[in-house]
């Protein structure tokens, strides 16, 4: 739990620096578990996962790819992802989502070397994912990263966005190749907002939220939030609902004895029936046959 709360710190916390030919944009850093990795979302930035705790299966546009506790993934834009989660298994993921925006000018800098920079995205998109070993202590920064968020100490966030810069380059360089042509980046619509959007509907899904209410929150409007969602994630505001509905339901049948009037009272259903109708659209699996599945 602290863990978690020390990553809020960096919600909508956007970082841009110059990247070789290109500025980096960090746009999200989060710490996910079980809950919110079965989300299944679509975006236009790179996503990056170091695997905390347990092996897993990446699906990636329907195709499954197994990754292991400690490894990195690496996964381009515009695929539909979201990873497979089983009955009484723990997962907890550090992830980055991220660009590289072509710069106007033709300004050099040398925090990633041109050449070196061209090269690796001329080669990145030869696959969808990239799922490889930690090779330069992308673990080790990860945890100076959380030492850091904890501390509070002077500068803290501006030490942080140095940190995560480093935690990209070791991932990349862990990756072993390298890349030419520059991905560009058009009509972003505030990945930041959708993402205090997401968070938002995590923080309130019990409450029978709706679409106008977590567009009031945000003070924006039902259709912009709407934008948003399919944009940033490429998906509704009712699919992001049910996936948190559904994950905090899967939660609660594992680890209480609460009746399914109760577990639907206090994951935002209006009913049992209605509660356990989308379970199994959403797991396959009816509620009883969930519970009961051996540790």
């Amino acid at each position: 739990m602290q863990k978690t709360n020390v990553f809020k710190k960096l919600l909508g916390f956007r970082v841009s620096v110059p990247f070789g030919p290109t500025d980096l944009v960090l746009y999200n850093t989060v710490l996910l578990n079980r809950r919110s990795l079965r989300f299944e979302h679509m975006h236009s930035f790179f996503e990056l996962h170091l695997i905390l705790k347990g092996d897993g299966i990446l699906v990636i546009d329907g195709k499954r790819f197994s990754a292991k506790e400690g490894q990195l993934c690496w996964i381009n834009p515009n695929c539909r992802r979201h990873v497979e989660i089983y009955p009484k298994t723990e997962h907890e993921h550090f992830v980055l989502h991220f660009d590289f925006i072509q710069r106007k000018n033709n300004e050099s800098y040398n925090l990633l070397e041109y050449e070196d920079m061209s090269k690796f995205m001329s080669q990145i998109y030869r696959n969808k994912i990239w799922i490889f070993d930690d090779t330069h202590s992308c673990m080790k920064i990860y945890e100076m990263i959380q030492k850091e968020l904890e501390s509070e100490e002077f500068a803290y966030l501006a030490n942080t966005k140095n940190l995560l810069c480093s935690f990209l380059i070791n991932a990349i360089r862990s990756m072993g190749i390298q890349r030419d042509a520059v991905h560009t980046q058009s009509g972003q619509h505030g990945p930041e907002l959708a993402y205090k959007a997401l968070s938002y509907i995590r923080n309130h899904f019990q409450e029978g939220l709706t679409i106008e209410e977590t567009a009031k929150a945000l003070n924006i409007s039902s259709r912009h939030l709407t934008r948003l969602l399919k944009e940033t994630f490429g998906t509704t505001f009712n699919i992001a609902l049910l996936s948190i509905q559904i994950a905090n339901v899967e939660e609660m049948l594992l680890t209480t004895d609460d009746s399914l009037e109760r577990i639907a009272e206090l994951t935002g259903f209006s009913s049992a029936a209605v509660m356990c109708a989308n379970f199994k659209k959403m797991t396959g699996y009816t509620v009883s046959q969930y519970r009961s599945t051996p540790q």
